[in-house]
């Protein structure tokens, strides 16, 4: 298992207790975007609150033609949540929508179930007691304030004492010993004051690049690496992304070509980055398990190289 804390373990037996030293946005951690994604279904699922509106009318016109594109441009995962977390993925990217008084995944489409894809994670953690992972629930698609109170008690009850409160700077020793392994960032101001264990977006800056080419990509990542505050945690999101244009042009195609691209250069930037403090963080890309997860073992070697440093 490519954990960062197994990995370490097991490859360089005294370094487990420097890096638990380290406070968390000081490691480099493999993040999904849109993490959940290959829980959507062209048959099963229905055109999401978050699909502009000509999407929505264009599926009811010619839904042969029109689903299927959102699914080829909506789906930026393969991987299951259990096989990501199984591979390194610490850092999980989360929208959510509700119907029928459930709460889902969405992304152009409807996906999984919300209950069962965090209970996932919480059997996964429960038997890793060493782990800790990062949610961040980024997009909330017409949820009102019922719905954001039931949100935050599904949490609490999946979660329980393993939520960590807000805190300045956490180490993973700190965080191992109080047995805390979940940190969930809420983007949602009104809906996350108060809440002890929901850390605002203040504390996770994520600058995205929003360019279909991966040279500007790189270049607006290395400018806001080197304006980070290295105080907060920090999403580097390797992701490129299509306009409504750039995808009518390419109605065939679809998002996992695009995604090929970056995850081929990927390595070796991520190699290329200065090591130690304060790093790139959590990085975050597409199809993160493209090249038999070469990423995620990068990023785990990338943290040995910093210790040895």
């Amino acid at each position: 298992m490519l954990s960062v804390t197994a990995m370490v373990t097991t490859s360089v037996p005294w370094s487990k207790r420097h890096i638990s030293a380290w406070q968390q946005q000081f490691l480099d951690s493999a993040g999904s975007h849109d993490s959940f994604s290959y829980s959507l279904s062209e048959g099963n699922g229905e055109i999401g609150p978050d699909a502009p509106q000509y999407v929505t009318s264009l599926s009811r016109v010619c839904p042969a033609l029109v689903r299927p594109a959102i699914l080829r441009w909506s789906v930026t995962q393969k991987a299951t949540v259990t096989d990501q977390l199984t591979h390194g993925v610490r850092y999980f990217d989360i929208r959510v929508a509700s119907r029928d008084s459930r709460f889902y995944f969405v992304h152009g489409l409807y996906g999984g179930d919300l209950q069962v894809l965090l209970s996932q994670i919480q059997r996964f953690l429960s038997s890793h007691p060493g782990e800790v992972v990062l949610l961040d629930f980024q997009h909330f698609h017409g949820l009102t304030t019922t719905d954001h109170t039931a949100l935050k008690v599904l949490l609490r009850q999946t979660f329980t004492t393993t939520l960590a409160p807000i805190m300045h700077s956490p180490t993973l020793s700190y965080l191992t010993r109080y047995k805390y392994q979940v940190l969930v960032f809420y983007r949602n101001l009104g809906a996350s004051s108060g809440v002890s264990w929901l850390w605002p977006s203040g504390f996770l800056p994520n600058p995205w690049p929003d360019t279909t080419s991966v040279s500007e990509m790189l270049r607006f990542l290395k400018d806001h690496l080197k304006l980070r505050n290295s105080d907060k945690f920090f999403v580097t999101q390797c992701v490129l992304t299509p306009s409504g244009g750039y995808v009518a042009a390419r109605l065939l195609s679809s998002l996992k070509t695009m995604a090929t691209k970056t995850n081929r250069v990927l390595p070796e930037w991520v190699n290329g980055l200065e090591d130690g403090p304060p790093g790139a963080n959590i990085i975050m890309t597409d199809f993160v398990e493209q090249n038999d997860w070469i990423l995620p073992s990068t990023i785990v070697s990338k943290n040995y190289q910093s210790l040895l440093t």
